[in-house]
């Protein structure tokens, strides 16, 4: 999906979200940032390109002691913005967004991408098990 937006032009922004419930605090060496937050950091960093100039952020404590919802803005030096929002005192939904021009892509990570572009109403829809079908063709014919 990464790649079909590139081949409009450059992300120019792009959103990860990632939702669970787990209302016990987590203060140990390990915490909700570390855990899941940094994953989702990562997923956007890798969505927008470049390197990371400038971050905005606010963290939560909703019905715990400790931080259990993070929202981020990254800045990137090749002019993409990335948000990042993660709870952990909601259902359960992990999604991404990437927008590039005359197209964007919604994909919930466990279920269906949605492909918009042209100012279509109707997606293209693409499986995450036709992802993995097409990237293991890809691998036999070179030979992996």
């Amino acid at each position: 999906m990464r790649q079909r937006c590139l081949e409009r032009g450059p992300i120019t922004h792009a959103v990860c979200e990632f939702f669970t419930w787990d209302p016990r605090p987590m203060r140990g060496a390990r915490d909700h940032m570390l855990v899941d937050c940094t994953h989702a950091m990562d997923t956007v960093r890798w969505m927008c390109g470049g390197e990371v100039v400038r971050i905005e952020s606010r963290c939560r404590r909703i019905g715990v002691t400790d931080i259990n919802w993070i929202g981020a803005t990254l800045h990137f030096d090749n002019g993409a913005v990335g948000l990042v929002v993660t709870s952990w005192c909601s259902g359960r939904c992990v999604r991404v967004q990437m927008h590039a021009p005359e197209i964007c892509t919604d994909a919930e990570v466990e279920g269906r991408a949605h492909l918009y572009a042209d100012g279509a109403y109707e997606p293209a829809v693409i499986s995450p098990m036709e992802v993995a079908e097409k990237i293991l063709a890809q691998a036999l014919l070179r030979g992996e």
